[in-house]
């Protein structure tokens, strides 16, 4: 699914950091700044997980919960005096909203260096949280005000990614005050249900999304283009487990007089899809199960990036994440798993902060370097990296990422240690 923002930036240095077109889930942090007028949201709960041995697992301390709050209590300030750009750049409110951005630049490196408690599944997330924090408190020191608006907004994409892989019924109690502030800053429908999921205002998050839909200030292409759709899927799919809600949600929506067609299309394949997999599945393996779904979604697409697929590459990577978080102990499985998940990000990646895939893909030859999914992760993440730093001005791939393709490289080759 393209993102409509991130397609439509002119001032982007695509020069220094190309993107190609067809794979705007890459990793394309822009150099230039647009102008805008965006808020940021505050965070839940970082989702606790575990992919080492079993006997390795040990659970999140007490001190984890407390740096989130602190993160929370933090970020919360910055948002709410950024949502008036001008209060955000005005020198009266700069001791205050730096000490804020600082405090929570360290709380974010705090919860990165989590490495024993908190698992694989998210470590890259761990790590981009605390580099996007970083920046923007730096910016705002710097007086780069709007970068550093920017940042903090692109920073969620963070939260949204962890807290719509897993199954959840808890909302966030102490982001209820936000929807007060939302709504009184008159914000976009569209960035109000990024900041509500962000916030793990599940339930809320759906509500909103379901008003857009039905509004008419986007037509349904623009809607279709800006993610929402597919966003909207991942909240009903693998977070609430709820697809008879979408079913709903996108009948309505087809009802709508400007869909065009090739959408209504989508739409209808969606629905199908949606309503096969509202079956009680008779495969209690859940990598078993999650490897038929991704086949399925292989099946349904007629051409690479086909959206009919969405619905199945969806439900798998839920249903793999939950395998990942069971604590398998073969490592060969869990390289599966990670394979199959960077397969799946690759089509449903819709971010253009930042991007899964690699991060799935490297953890599958990590994992395994010399067992059997070693070489296929490798010739997906290489396919792909060229594929995303290959564009109108040709390839440039920076010396940096070759050489850390290098070193993955080197790890496949080099012989397996003998067990003694």
């Amino acid at each position: 699914m393209r993102d409509a923002s991130a397609e439509n930036s002119t001032d982007r240095d695509k020069t220094q950091h190309p993107c190609n077109v067809n794979k705007l889930d890459r990793a394309c942090k822009p150099h230039a700044l647009r102008q805008m007028a965006l808020v940021v949201a505050g965070l839940g709960w970082i989702a606790v997980s575990s992919v080492t041995h079993a006997s390795d697992a040990k659970p999140a301390p007490q001190t984890t919960r407390s740096a989130m709050h602190e993160i929370y209590g933090t970020l919360s300030t910055a948002f709410r005096l950024s949502l008036n750009e001008a209060d955000f750049g005005n020198p009266a409110k700069r001791k205050e909203i730096n000490k804020a951005l600082k405090a929570l630049s360290e709380s974010a490196a705090s919860l990165r260096d989590h490495e024993q408690q908190l698992g694989v599944d998210d470590d890259y997330l761990r790590r981009s949280l605390a580099d996007d924090a970083r920046e923007a408190w730096l910016a705002y020191e710097r007086g780069h005000y709007e970068e550093s608006r920017f940042l903090l907004y692109g920073m969620t994409e963070n939260c949204i990614s962890c807290h719509s892989k897993r199954p959840d019924d808890t909302d966030f109690d102490l982001a209820k005050n936000f929807e007060k502030d939302l709504r009184k800053a008159d914000v976009l429908l569209e960035d109000r249900a990024r900041i509500e999921t962000a916030t793990r205002q599940f339930d809320t998050a759906l509500n909103t999304y379901e008003e857009m839909f039905r509004a008419q200030t986007m037509t349904a292409a623009q809607i279709e283009l800006s993610g929402a759709l597919l966003r909207y899927l991942k909240l009903a799919l693998r977070v609430k487990r709820d697809p008879g809600r979408a079913i709903a949600t996108l009948q309505s929506f087809a009802k709508r007089e400007d869909v065009p067609r090739y959408l209504r299309n989508h739409v209808s394949k969606w629905i199908s899809s949606l309503e096969e997999v509202r079956k009680p599945s008779s495969e209690s393996n859940l990598l078993k199960a999650g490897e038929a779904l991704m086949k399925k979604a292989s099946q349904q697409s007629q051409f690479p990036e086909d959206p009919d697929s969405f619905v199945y590459y969806i439900e798998a990577s839920g249903v793999l994440h939950r395998y990942v978080e069971s604590k398998p102990t073969q490592k060969a499985d869990l390289a599966k798993a990670f394979f199959l998940l960077g397969v799946a990000e690759s089509h449903i990646g819709y971010s253009y902060w930042l991007s899964e895939t690699d991060h799935f893909l490297e953890t599958a030859i990590r994992v395994d370097p010399h067992g059997p999914y070693a070489e296929k992760a490798y010739t997906y993440l290489e396919s792909f990296t060229y594929a995303g730093w290959t564009g109108s001005g040709g390839e440039q791939i920076p010396e940096d990422v070759k050489a850390h393709l290098d070193e993955l490289r080197t790890l496949i080759d080099q012989p397996a240690k003998k067990k003694q």
